[in-house]
């Protein structure tokens, strides 16, 4: 497995297109491997004033599309200064149960519901899960089987009379919508990006390994279900 990040200029209306619209991102990373069938997962992050693009393969990127259309201008040699690969090998066969890791991921909560709760032959339907305690709650309860555990925290009562937990192990860091149209059809897509930082405890080295390599929940094509972490 490969980890690569590219630096993005945002001020460029090419990576302002890509950032507002994940399927011109897709398009991007898909013309930049030679298996187009292969499964990636990407995620775009913000550190400080920098902004990139992250990106887990199985195959070896070409970063030199993704760097044309969205790097910064003045380096005469991209390649060097704006994009890092490495090996993902190590850190995963490195796993073990009792671990604890910060990680960071970027996932789209959601939940399925009737489109008419009083009649059960209503059809299905996906919805996000709009504020800070659904997300974490979503997050919390599927840790297990994700391979981990999460710290809950204490319970307290809402003003409304409701009993939440808090959740000091991991938190949202950022929340947004992206609403864009999905190729020749013309298809309208909405989907919630919800970035989560914080602490996790490995509980099954085996199927949380699998699951950093194939990623966490639905809209992965379009910059959900990458985690990363790093070893405390």
């Amino acid at each position: 497995m490969h980890l690569s990040r590219i630096e993005l200029d945002i001020r460029r209306r090419e990576t302002l297109s890509a950032l507002a619209y994940p399927v011109v991102m897709h398009g991007a990373i898909e013309e930049s491997f030679h298996d187009r069938d292969e499964r990636k997962l990407w995620r775009i992050d913000t550190l400080g004033e920098k902004t990139y693009l992250l990106l887990l393969s199985q195959g070896k990127l070409n970063p030199d599309l993704l760097l044309r259309q969205f790097a910064p201008l003045q380096s005469s040699n991209p390649r060097n200064d704006y994009y890092v690969s490495k090996d993902y090998d190590p850190l995963l066969n490195r796993i073990a149960n009792g671990q604890q890791y910060r990680f960071r991921l970027c996932a789209n909560p959601v939940h399925n519901t009737r489109k008419n709760k009083d009649n059960l032959q209503s059809d299905r339907q996906r919805l996000a899960h709009v504020t800070h305690e659904q997300q974490c709650e979503w997050l919390y309860k599927r840790a297990e089987s994700l391979g981990f555990s999460l710290e809950k925290g204490d319970e307290y009562t809402a003003p409304d009379g409701r009993i939440l937990n808090t959740h000091p192990a991991f938190e949202v860091v950022s929340d947004t919508w992206k609403i864009f149209k999905k190729g020749a059809s013309g298809m309208k897509v909405t989907l919630r990006q919800t970035t989560f930082e914080g602490v996790l405890t490995v509980t099954n080295a085996e199927v949380f390994r699998e699951k950093l390599i194939h990623g966490i929940g639905h809209a992965k094509a379009y910059g959900c279900g990458l985690m990363t972490v790093i070893r405390m």
